[in-house]
């Protein structure tokens, strides 16, 4: 693209591919996706009967050649994906001299998973100018490594401001990176995990089957996750409940006369 001497506005259309999703592995895409269809359709209330997801299903991922099942050796597949992306991708950008403490970044990155984004707290462990962080991180957005998702506040302007949550795009290569080769009931990275898992499938079928619709969040606690997607009024709150060997996703309507905080 950076030897296309002719603007591309108006002319060119940019699709993120994202890992794929648990609708796509289960071969649901020959109708609308859920999501849609529960806001716009009033007599779907919730979920129903919904299987759970296995913790295993998480520390996989999405990556087709990982969960796909054509692999002997997971891990061994995200080490060359790894080598790859910071020996080739990372110098085809031209922005990154040293790929040690990108490397670096990487890791403790994929270990804050679907944490708050405070970039001085990052630069500071990991021993890098709160600048150069930045970069990185852009880098790594610009790759469809990283995404965030900011918070929903009643002020537009607000959501611009405060601090975002970010995420790994796929939770297979956060647990690679973090060192998890099994995700177990007792692992205290469990949820930070779980959350991922959620927030890049929820990511995944907005980008194909909803486009227009936007993902925020708007407050974690303990083992509950809520994210919106406010294109209607009712929003749409996802409660994830971490099970010891399983994740339950419930949602449900909010209250139309006081849907958002303040």
């Amino acid at each position: 693209m950076k030897n296309i001497s002719e603007s591309l506005a108006g002319r060119a259309a940019y699709f993120t591919m994202h890992p794929f999703t648990r609708r796509e592995l289960d071969d649901g895409t020959s109708e609308r996706p859920f999501l849609r269809r529960f806001f716009e359709e009033p007599s779907i209330t919730g979920l129903g009967e919904v299987p759970p997801v296995p913790l295993d299903d998480v520390a996989t991922g999405g990556m087709p050649p990982v969960c796909l099942g054509g692999l002997q050796d997971r891990a061994g597949w995200f080490k060359a994906y790894e080598q790859t992306y910071l020996e080739r991708d990372i110098r085809d950008l031209g922005r990154i001299g040293d790929v040690i403490p990108f490397r670096g970044l990487l890791r403790l990155a994929a270990l804050r998973t679907g944490g708050v984004l405070r970039i001085s707290e990052l630069g500071r462990d990991a021993r890098l100018k709160a600048a150069t962080v930045s970069g990185y991180l852009s880098v790594m957005e610009t790759s469809c490594v990283f995404f965030r998702v900011a918070p929903y506040l009643g002020n537009p302007a607000a959501r611009l401001i405060k601090s975002p949550k970010f995420y790994l795009s796929d939770s297979g290569l956060a647990c690679f990176l973090a060192g998890i080769e099994a995700l177990a009931a007792d692992d205290p990275r469990k949820g930070a995990m779980v959350e991922t898992y959620v927030a890049q499938n929820l990511a995944g079928i907005l980008q194909s089957g909803w486009p227009r619709a936007e993902m925020f969040f708007w407050k974690s606690s303990g083992t509950f996750l809520k994210l919106f997607t406010p294109l209607f009024p009712a929003g749409l709150p996802i409660t994830c409940i971490k099970n010891t060997n399983h994740i339950i996703c419930t949602m449900y309507k909010t209250d139309r006369r006081n849907p958002w905080p303040a």
